[in-house]
This record gives structure tokens, sequence and C-alpha cells, in this order.
């Protein structure tokens, strides 16, 4: 997030669980101080429009085309859930903002995100 604030990048943390509440979110934010918007999906209603499985995935659209030029993982912090790296060694999404704006291409545009599945409702 920081070291995007000065270029056209926004960021929206998506909660499409059904245990998510107004509360539980809130804890969330403050817990893990979240500058950023945050959005309950609770209809799936996003979830399905980018195709969402897992829980965290990220996934950077291009606003105006609607493009999905990255999706996955933030970083290899993560190698199973519950395992994670001593040392971050690849910064995907970051890497592929950075890429996106200079308009080369994006080395990495998808990786398989690691967490726990969204269990999807049919959208309203």
């Amino acid at each position: 997030y920081e070291k995007f604030l000065g270029d056209p990048i926004k960021l929206v943390a998506v909660f499409p669980n059904a245990s998510s509440t107004e509360e539980t979110i809130k804890r969330f934010v403050s817990k893990y101080r979240l500058p950023w918007i945050v959005k309950m999906d609770s209809t799936h209603e996003l979830t399905f429009k980018f195709s969402a499985t897992t829980t965290p995935e990220v996934i950077a659209v291009n606003q105006r085309s609607g493009e999905i030029v990255y999706r996955g993982l933030i970083d290899n912090r993560y190698v199973t859930i519950g395992k994670r790296r001593e040392i971050v060694t690849a910064h995907y999404l970051s890497d592929s903002i950075k890429a996106y704006l200079a308009k080369e291409p994006i080395l990495i545009s998808a990786t398989t995100p690691v967490g726990c599945f969204i269990q999807n409702q049919v959208p309203k």
C-alpha cells in the first residue's frame, strides 16, 4: 500500500465469508491497521465477478478495462497453510503492479493462492 501511495492504485479488501460480520471485520482492520477500503461480500457478487476461490487471494484489476493483470499470492511468505518462509524472496503483487505502471511485461501474472477455499453460494 505505502509503496504505491502516489500512484493511481486503489486497494480494496473483500471479506466473502458468511462468518464475517461488521464487528469481526472492524477488529481485523484495527488489528492489521488496514488503511484502505474494506467491503463485505456476503452475497459473493465480487467473489463471482472475479472468480476468487481462496482467502487470502489478491486480484489486481485495471478498473478502466476490467483486465485482470495479476491474481494469486501477495508474496511467497506462505508455502502451505500454516507454514511460513523465514525470508520472503518474491513479491508477486508488488512486482506486477510496478511492471504494469511502467508499461513493462508482467513476468508472473498468476500464482496459486495459499489459504482456505471460499464457500461460494449461488449469486442472487
